[in-house]
């Protein structure tokens, strides 16, 4: 893989974590900080049309990952390359979960049946994706420690990021840590110019 396409997993990282955290300071401001919904707007968008966009963030932080994988140079074992396999697949099933459960709201709405099939099962496949993520990233951010494959503090990061996002699902306000640590972790990947983490950066 190129170090070109290798690079652009630092901007997808970098802007994928400041829409997740702009989503969620605008799904706090119209859900409220507890799990009682205050049913708010901004600009006439519900908390529900403001989550639909959380696919486009879940899509760049896929681009993100396959960047980290790829600097890797195969020195993450079968630990860290199981958890990159998990966290992939999670991501993919997040975004289509998002897709089934939020788009088909009307926007502006708050009408929505959860026991609809469409609306119920993208609900359960994006909680289970949010569950698998965690285990995945875990592992990842394990494989990449052990193998000092990055700087000590992304791989912990990657350990510690994804444990915020069950919280996100009973709405308290922690989710936005994920997005600031893949904002960190795009950051080096961007500074480092797409040289991986095993090399030395040239200054």
């Amino acid at each position: 893989m190129s170090s070109n396409l290798i690079r652009w997993g630092g901007p997808a990282g970098v802007l994928g974590g400041a829409l997740w955290v702009l989503i969620w300071v605008l799904f706090l401001l119209t859900h409220g900080t507890s799990t009682n919904d205050q049913q708010g707007r901004i600009l006439s968008l519900t908390h529900y049309d403001y989550s639909k966009f959380m696919v486009i963030p879940v899509v760049l932080f896929m681009v993100g990952l396959v960047s980290l994988y790829a600097q890797q140079q195969g020195r993450l074992g079968r630990l860290g390359t199981a958890g990159f396999v998990l966290t992939l697949i999670s991501l993919a099933l997040m975004a289509v979960g998002l897709a089934l459960s939020l788009w088909p709201i009307p926007w502006g709405s708050y009408l929505v049946d959860w026991g609809e099939p469409l609306s119920m099962w993208g609900g359960l496949t994006y909680g289970f994706s949010t569950l698998v993520l965690a285990i995945g990233l875990i592992l990842f951010g394990i494989g990449a420690l052990r193998a000092r494959v990055w700087p000590p503090w992304s791989s912990i990061l990657l350990i510690i990021a994804p444990l915020t996002i069950v919280p996100w699902l009973h709405m308290t306000v922690y989710g936005g840590i994920f997005g600031f640590a893949w904002m960190l972790l795009g950051y080096e990947i961007w500074r480092r110019g797409g040289v991986s983490f095993a090399q030395p950066r040239v200054q």
